[in-house]
């Protein structure tokens, strides 16, 4: 049946796309209502909701794993996406995601690894996972051979990309495999920003040709650019790279949409 769901979804870019517009139609509500309530919620001061998510009954059906786009405030007052996002759903959900991590190679767990060990993790409590959020890749791109892709058009960037384009859909397939999986989510990039800009080219390629690829392996893809366009300022951290508290709500409530649209339930 999956590999069913699969092929069809090969041959369905019209409905795909319908969802998908369905979805971007949405996001002036979300700017409207969203948006600022995350603002007039969060203040000045970014209040933890830990407490909040620690009276909820904890999921191992579903999880995160990936990098800081998905890790960023787990540590500090829970408002990562996943957290923000158990919250809209009335579930405490498991993240894996590290800060830094890649899909290969680096200091810290890599991608493939971090859902070896949310296997491990959901067979231990007994419940299967059946839906996988993940992103990743950025990392590969940005410090990979001594930061090769500041040069976007050179060889040794479009080879960087050629292997993570390849080692995502090895993760893929490996997910795949997985009997109980019943849903996965990709959560693409949004547009480089200020020191980052040079980047910017190298991220949209690996962006475009991972949207092509969940296209092919049944995935869904959460495209934050056109998320986060015109509202950088509302929804960046200093840094320019990483979404701060207002933005991991954003994206949370975005994520919600997007899988409404694709009659997803957590």
């Amino acid at each position: 049946m999956k590999a069913r769901a699969i092929e069809n979804n090969r041959h369905s870019r019209p409905e795909q796309n319908n969802r998908e517009r369905l979805s971007l139609s949405r996001l002036h509500l979300l700017y409207v209502f969203a948006l600022p309530l995350a603002l007039l919620t969060l203040g000045g001061c970014f209040s933890s909701i830990c407490e909040d998510l620690a009276m909820l009954e904890e999921t191992r059906e579903v999880v995160f794993v990936g990098d800081s786009l998905m890790e960023i405030f787990s540590t500090t007052n829970c408002r990562h996406v996943a957290g923000n996002l158990g919250l809209l759903v009335g579930k405490r959900i498991p993240s894996l995601a590290e800060g830094g991590a890649r899909l290969s190679g680096g200091d810290k767990t890599e991608i493939p690894v971090q859902f070896e060990n949310a296997k491990a993790l959901a067979l231990e409590a007994g419940t299967p996972i059946r839906t996988v959020f993940f992103d990743g890749g950025g990392n590969d791109v940005l410090w990979e051979n001594d930061m090769a892709c500041l040069r976007p058009d050179s060889d040794a960037c479009r080879g960087i990309i050629d292997t993570v384009e390849q080692e995502w859909v090895s993760l893929v397939e490996t997910m795949w495999q997985e009997p109980s999986i019943e849903n996965i989510i990709y959560v693409g990039s949004y547009e480089l920003q200020g020191i980052w800009i040079p980047y910017r080219s190298a991220f949209k390629e690996l962006m475009s040709r991972i949207r092509e690829r969940c296209a092919e392996h049944g995935v869904i893809y959460v495209d934050l650019e056109p998320l986060f366009e015109g509202h950088y300022h509302e929804l960046i951290a200093m840094d320019m790279l990483h979404p701060n508290p207002a933005g991991t709500y954003v994206i949370a409530v975005y994520i919600r949409e997007i899988l409404a649209a694709h009659g997803v339930t957590l």
